[in-house]
């Protein structure tokens, strides 16, 4: 099986990570091609069964790869790991609020425009379905750590030298 993510932000970011890089890598291990591309990348070859757009709305540029998916009979796959196609979700002021609710419409529409839906939580799968209608298939792939930074999370435990303070992160 073939497999192009089409992620929202470009490598590096925790979204590329966790929605994109993180489910190539499983799937590659599971010995499919798996391949991501950056949305805003001007030549991007699409050659593969699944197309999965990461919180890619309706712009020029998503459609672009909806037709590209659409002329070689790939499913296309919306995945997202928030209420982004909902714009009542988030508060109607402020940054990066106000941009959110303004892209929302298109983000419905990208997910009407999709065979299925990937997402991060059951919440957004039950809201996908309220919204969209029990037919369309959704599914939950939690966010998870690469077994990459997982070994690097261990070693750096293992160095860490006793403190009396307490480090959050956010993943």
């Amino acid at each position: 099986m073939r497999v192009l993510f089409v992620a929202s932000e470009p490598n590096g970011s925790a979204t590329y990570r966790y929605r994109s890089e993180n489910l190539a890598r499983c799937l590659r291990r599971a010995g499919h091609d798996a391949t991501i591309v950056y949305v805003g990348d001007s030549r991007v070859r699409v050659d593969a069964d699944i197309v999965v757009l990461h919180r890619i709305c309706t712009v020029p540029e998503g459609m672009a790869f909806v037709r590209a998916a659409r002329k070689i009979g790939a499913a296309l796959v919306y995945s997202t790991d928030d209420t982004v196609f909902d714009e009542d979700s988030f508060p109607e002021a402020g940054e990066p609020w106000s941009a959110i609710r303004a892209f929302a419409s298109r983000h419905a529409e990208m997910i009407a425009e999709s065979d299925a839906v990937l997402s991060s939580t059951r919440y957004i799968v039950d809201e996908v379905r309220h919204v969209f209608g029990a037919d369309k298939p959704v599914f939950t792939v939690r966010n998870f750590l690469s077994s990459e930074l997982l070994e690097l999370s261990e070693a750096a435990e293992r160095k860490r030298e006793a403190s009396p303070f307490v480090t959050f992160g956010y993943m």
